[in-house]
């Protein structure tokens, strides 16, 4: 039944959530040594970074940091949500929107209602990623769509401080 279905889905989806949390627990020392030793010579600090689509956002700074060498961060072009540390934030969010649309008949009763429930088809548009970092003494900022390549430090970051009188 779709029933059965949507609650596998969702069962799957719980268990990539956990999955990601555990790869993160274990990558937080190597992260937190790299970032020690990138900020002691003003190279590639992950201060803030987050995968997230709708409402489903999970914090990625660990991940990202971990994967810094020699103050760069490459990422190919293929989905952040496989990557470790990561799980499919879209398929969370779809789940949470099925569960929306079924629970007490709110979709399709007309009313002030359907002005603040989306519709599925709206709400899974692909994930994002957030970046700050901290570079060479300065901030930036940058957003990277789903399944495009990453390049940190990069021309297209938005600059937003100077950090360097920290």
């Amino acid at each position: 039944s779709s029933e059965m279905k949507r609650e596998g889905k969702r069962l799957t989806v719980a268990k990539s959530r956990r999955d990601a949390e555990q790869q993160i627990s274990l990558m937080k020392k190597k992260a937190e040594s790299n970032r020690r030793s990138e900020d002691s010579k003003g190279g590639l600090v992950i201060v803030k970074a987050t995968y997230s689509v709708g409402e489903c956002c999970l914090d990625v700074t660990v991940p990202l940091q971990f994967w810094v060498t020699e103050s760069l961060l490459k990422l190919a072009s293929s989905s952040f949500g496989n990557m470790l540390g990561f799980y499919d934030v879209a398929a969370e969010n779809q789940n949470k929107m099925n569960s929306l649309e079924k629970g007490n008949g709110i979709r399709g009763e007309g009313g002030w209602r359907d002005l603040f429930v989306k519709s599925p088809e709206e709400s899974t548009h692909n994930p994002m990623l957030h970046v700050r970092y901290k570079f060479n003494g300065n901030m930036f900022e940058m957003t990277a769509q789903d399944d495009e390549a990453l390049l940190l430090p990069s021309p297209r970051a938005v600059p937003i401080a100077d950090v360097s009188d920290e």
